[in-house]
């Protein structure tokens, strides 16, 4: 299996690499000269495909920042050479983009003095993160499949002519007939296959680098999200100067950017959705007006400790009999399966959390009890109706940052006090 992953790779990688590295002279993500008949003008074909490439990855790892980048780079083109500005490469589309950025600063920064304005608007920004992919996916994709197109089109063409001179003038068709014929035919193959390529290429990047999203919705500690996000950027610089410097090594950092998305692609895709569940209850406001009474299950993320389910799988607990179970869906559509999480329910309790509460395991020697699952934040303030529920012991654990806090600093300071302890009650 692993053979023949890196099989694939290589078949990828290797033809790109070599019209990357054999291509003339570039000037960073500049748009690459074209003049169709020449064999350098093949070669800066196959330079411009490297170079969108690193486009796709560059604004897959951050779309605002990436489509700054090159909204910038395009308008500055289009102006020196007197063409019409796209409009989502004009200044006031670039110039809301960066409004967005320096929010998401200001958020990132400023914003930790108000923890309580924090969490929903890092979930806003979370739910900002996903549109804006999408939109800077439909923006940058079309470059690249019609960067593919023309060259593939120019050797289509050529080895009909190369087989039967008659035979291509026939599959090419009239001319009014638009694209119509074999030829035609191919082209249209080409243009789904390179747009379906480019999207999966591109949702793999998205994947691992909205990762950072979740992780700072997630974060109970100040400046998470100034330090994700600037290693995110680091990577992101990095990728863009090496593309501005060649072609070749643009190509070859944006598939190892690539390969490491891919190893991690579903833990990548169990934590997105994790983050949209943990969203959308903090921005709607559901544990407001849950009635746990009503309900028959509690939707649940699993975590490491349960054995033959991935972490953070999305599915639901339920008590059945004496034991209490975990139903969920691999990949989310495949069949349920069902996981027994405890045989004896009244030795596990719910501990009550910052941003969500979790279902953890009861232990005597009063260490921290382990987490065994982690509950979507509808369920905050309904800890006792959801122990009713399922089963589980009456006794809540407070395992908020603050409370946590607070404990440190009263043992801290029954540690460093004057004088002689008090002896414990016997």
């Amino acid at each position: 299996m692993k053979r023949y992953r890196i099989a694939v790779l290589l078949v990828i990688l290797v033809p790109v690499l070599a019209l990357a590295a054999f291509g003339s002279e570039h000037d960073g993500l500049d748009r690459v000269q074209r003049d169709a008949g020449t064999l350098d003008a093949y070669m800066n074909k196959g330079t411009d495909i490297a170079l969108r490439i690193t486009e796709l990855t560059g604004v897959a790892l951050s779309p605002l920042v990436g489509l700054v980048v090159i909204g910038t780079i395009e308008y500055y083109r289009a102006k020196k050479q007197g063409e019409p500005v796209r409009w989502y490469f004009s200044l006031w589309f670039m110039g809301t983009i960066v409004l967005v950025l320096v929010l998401i600063t200001l958020k990132d920064t400023i914003g930790e003095l108000a923890p309580f304005f924090k969490k929903p608007l890092d979930a806003l920004d979370f739910v900002q993160h996903k549109f804006s992919g999408i939109i800077a996916f439909a923006i940058v994709a079309p470059r690249l499949v019609l960067s593919i197109l023309e060259p593939v089109g120019q050797t289509v063409s050529y080895l009909f002519n190369l087989v039967n001179p008659v035979a291509a003038a026939w599959a090419a068709g009239p001319p009014t007939d638009g694209i119509t014929g074999t030829v035609g035919t191919l082209l249209i193959v080409a243009v789904v296959v390179s747009a379906v390529i480019a999207a999966v290429f591109f949702l793999t990047v998205w994947l691992a680098a909205g990762a950072v999203e979740t992780l700072i919705l997630l974060a109970p500690i100040p400046f998470v999200g100034l330090i994700l996000r600037s290693f995110r950027l680091s990577v992101f610089g990095l990728l863009m100067i090496g593309a501005a410097v060649s072609p070749v090594i643009g190509i070859v950092l944006s598939f190892v950017i690539l390969y490491v998305s891919y190893r991690i692609l579903g833990w990548s895709v169990r934590l997105a959705v994790f983050g949209w569940v943990i969203a959308l209850d903090t921005l709607g406001g559901r544990h407001h007006y849950l009635r746990v009474e009503e309900q028959r299950h509690i939707a649940a993320f699993a975590s490491s400790a349960i054995r033959g389910v991935r972490s953070r799988s999305y599915g639901r607990l339920v008590n059945k009999g004496a034991s209490l179970v975990f139903e969920y869906r691999p990949f989310g559509v495949l069949s349920r399966k069902s996981v027994a999480a405890a045989e004896h329910p009244d030795r596990v309790g719910i501990a009550r959390g910052t941003l969500v509460s979790s279902v953890v395991g009861i232990r005597r020697d009063h260490k921290r009890p382990p987490v065994l699952f982690w509950l979507p934040p509808r369920y905050r303030g309904h800890e006792e109706p959801v122990a009713r529920l399922l089963g589980l012991s009456p006794e809540i654990h407070d395992q908020r940052f603050r409370k946590r806090l607070k404990d440190a600093w009263s043992w801290i300071v029954g540690q460093t006090a004057n004088g002689s302890p008090e002896p414990e009650a016997v």
